[in-house]
């Protein structure tokens, strides 16, 4: 069973599917808090089978706020991490919108992570996701995205 949650009060807003358990029976997690003018939402599972994050930032409001973030956050990790592979930053489509993302596989705090990177453009604002590619059940939480520019 899967629990339909809105993140974000202003601009953008996101729904999002999240399940309550995996498919092993273990709960799944999901933290949310505010991060400055905008939203985080954490889905999380004790198995590692889910692991989705995603922030709502209506301060990022152009191409070249997302391009810093991007930076910043691929920065972030050739610092931070090991035995890491980052890969190129590419155009792609998120939920119908324009995005940019890359992708990461390396060694954070002593675990092997593989994350997918998306930054998703919204009107104004935007929407980071940080996802494990590796679980089935978070790329379908990626896949019943809805991104909204206006309020709930």
């Amino acid at each position: 069973m899967a629990t339909r949650i809105t993140v974000g009060e202003g601009h953008p807003v996101v729904e999002l599917s999240v399940p309550t358990h995996t498919d092993g029976g273990e709960p799944v997690t999901i933290d949310r808090e505010p991060v400055g003018p905008g939203q985080r939402l954490h889905a999380q599972a004790p198995d590692g089978s889910v692991y989705f994050e995603l922030v709502t930032d209506p301060g990022v409001v152009d191409d070249s706020d997302v391009a810093a973030a991007v930076v910043a956050e691929r920065d972030w990790l050739q610092a931070n991490a090991t035995d890491q592979t980052i890969g190129p930053v590419e155009a792609m489509v998120v939920a119908g919108r324009p995005a940019t993302g890359f992708d990461f596989d390396g060694t954070i705090g002593g675990a092997r992570r593989v994350r997918h990177f998306r930054f998703v453009t919204t009107d104004p604002g935007s929407v980071r996701i940080v996802l494990d590619p590796t679980s089935a059940t978070n790329r379908s939480i990626l896949a019943s995205l809805v991104i909204r520019d206006g309020p709930a």
